[in-house]
């Protein structure tokens, strides 16, 4: 659900800003969803690391297999169909770095925290928030280059996780009644930016709050599933219907053209990449085998030689 909310919220504020529509200060406020999915982010990924042991490169793949069929489908539709609209990718594509950024040094840092975690991450938390405040202004899409000085919003979602391991009784419902309210005064609120530490907070006491509830909502599952191609598609496909509709047509065509794009992307377009990928990949490792082998047969020749 934290997913979903977030997406929409991005939604809100693209839709605002391409559309030049008055919408609430939900829209006006809506980049705070970038910050709720970090911190979800820290929480889902950096979670199994803290029960086993996990081998960095299978777990890099996996990753990288859950991101990059999507991106690749959304940068060909933008460069192929949706003519002049990969600018509108680009603005989205900067979080995306940084959650590779964040993929990629998760193995060092639960690592490092190992025997130590709550310490070391809230320390490292509150060195990346520090920074945060002091780093300057830049274009969103070179952010990346400060990636460290957000750690802290994944932060926020690992020491969930840790909280969920080392100290259950500091877990439960009774954390919904104080996020859910300070995530509706950090979408709603003014002049709350995406630097500042309450999205990530609001969204890591609701994660909190949510550990012991088991219900399985299928569509919402889907709906989760879906928000990445969501995010990667809607800015795009609003901006190329702003061409030709306004105001409520916008709003409808943006809403049915993204939900659709989504769809197909997580049930049609996504599998269908991982598929081809996977061929090739073990076409690749065949062929590896397959000289590894022959080296080693030329090798033991020679030596009989």
């Amino acid at each position: 659900m934290v997913r979903v909310v977030a997406a929409g919220l991005v939604f809100l504020h693209h839709l605002a800003a391409i559309g030049n529509l008055p919408l609430t200060q939900f829209a006006a406020n809506g980049r705070e969803g970038v910050p709720a999915f970090f911190a979800l982010s820290g929480f889902l990924v950096y979670r199994p690391f803290l029960y086993r042991e996990i081998a960095p490169w299978p777990y890099l793949r996996r990753r990288f297999s859950r991101v990059l069929p999507a991106l690749l489908a959304a940068i060909l539709a933008c460069a192929l169909v949706l003519s002049g609209q990969l600018a509108w990718l680009d603005g989205v594509m900067w979080t995306l770095v940084i959650e590779l950024e964040f993929y990629a040094l998760l193995p060092f840092i639960a690592r490092l925290s190992r025997g130590h975690e709550l310490p070391v991450l809230g320390g490292m938390a509150t060195l990346s928030y520090v920074g945060a405040q002091f780093a300057p202004e830049v274009d969103p899409t070179v952010a990346p280059l400060f990636g460290p000085v957000v750690f802290w919003c994944f932060a926020a979602g690992m020491l969930v996780a840790v909280a969920e391991r080392d100290l259950p009784a500091l877990t439960g419902r009774a954390w919904l009644l104080v996020g859910i309210p300070l995530a509706v005064i950090a979408a709603w609120v003014p002049g709350v930016i995406w630097t500042d530490a309450l999205p990530a907070i609001a969204t890591a006491l609701i994660i909190a709050g949510s550990l012991n509830i088991r219900a399985k909502v299928r569509w919402l599952a889907f709906a989760a599933d879906a928000s990445y191609p969501w995010y990667l598609w809607h800015a795009p496909l609003l901006a190329a219907i702003a061409v030709a509709y306004g105001g409520f047509g916008l709003v409808a065509f943006g809403l049915a053209g993204t939900a659709i794009a989504a769809t197909l992307s997580v049930a049609v377009v996504e599998p269908s990449i991982r598929r081809l990928s996977g061929v090739a990949e073990g076409q690749l490792l065949s062929l590896y085998r397959l000289l590894r082998l022959g080296l080693v047969r030329v090798r033991s020749a020679v030596l009989r030689a």
